[in-house]
Order: structure tokens, then C-alpha cells, then sequence
């Protein structure tokens, strides 16, 4: 019976964990940039004139 208490209750923190997760995925807001939250882009200004012409997509 204990087991079954215990089981029930890892459950409901992982189910909660899940929900919290996905509604902070869902009200993020908005990146206007085209990296879209991406910190690793390979595509990075390297020069002056690069700085002006950033990137439309990133990583994909």
C-alpha cells in the first residue's frame, strides 16, 4: 500500500513537471530574431560589413 502511495505521488511530480514545461514553452515570448533563441549558431558576423547583413535563419 505504501509502494502504490509513493509510486502515485513520483508520478504526479513528473505529470507536474511535464505541465509546467510545456506551458512555459507555449507562453515564451516571441524571439524577433531569425536565430530564435539559438545561443550555438555557426553563423556569427565575422566582419564590419557582415554585422550588417545578419542571418534570416540559424542552425537549421
Amino acid at each position: 500500500m505504501i509502494q502504490e502511495i509513493i509510486v502515485y505521488i513520483i508520478i504526479g511530480v513528473v505529470f507536474l513537471i511535464l505541465v509546467r514545461g510545456a506551458f512555459k514553452m507555449f507562453m515564451k515570448k516571441g524571439d524577433s530574431s531569425g536565430c530564435a533563441g539559438c545561443s550555438g549558431c555557426d553563423i556569427k558576423p565575422t566582419s564590419k560589413e557582415d554585422k550588417d547583413n545578419k542571418p534570416n535563419s540559424c542552425c537549421h
